[in-house]
């Protein structure tokens, strides 16, 4: 189920801003876990937007950027104007919501890479 909210061109800034710089994070922060990057900003006078950028351990820098960049792709083709989009590659994921959805103090739990499943969709949810 996609929901829609309306936004303005400042709030579309805003999320954009904040995507670009957790996947600016994620490619320059590559450790064992694999690369990770977090964010948050005020999307209205009583939101914040939370963003999360993850790559798998094996890719690197170059490739975490480039992953991500197509779910950047994929997230701005099928998600605008939703409250939250997660968007599954095979060795990355991309996610904002309204809603926290991750604890900054944990330490970080790497993802393993997709299998070679087909396409599916759940909501906003979109995996490949």
């Amino acid at each position: 189920m996609n929901v829609e909210i309306w936004v303005n061109s400042s709030q579309v800034q805003v999320l954009s801003d904040t995507i670009n710089g957790v996947i600016n994070e994620a490619t320059r922060n590559s450790s064992s876990v694999g690369h990770f990057g977090t964010g948050d900003k005020n999307f209205t006078l009583l939101d914040r937007v939370y963003c999360l950028a993850q790559c798998t351990p094996d890719i690197d820098n170059f490739g975490c950027n480039t992953c991500l960049k197509n779910a950047l792709v994929v997230m701005n083709s099928c998600c605008r104007g939703s409250i939250y989009s997660k968007i599954f590659l095979p060795s990355c994921q991309l996610r904002y919501d309204l809603t926290q959805f991750y604890n900054v103090t944990l330490q970080v739990v790497p993802i393993t890479p997709h299998s070679d499943t087909p396409f599916s969709e759940t909501g906003d949810e979109i995996y490949f």
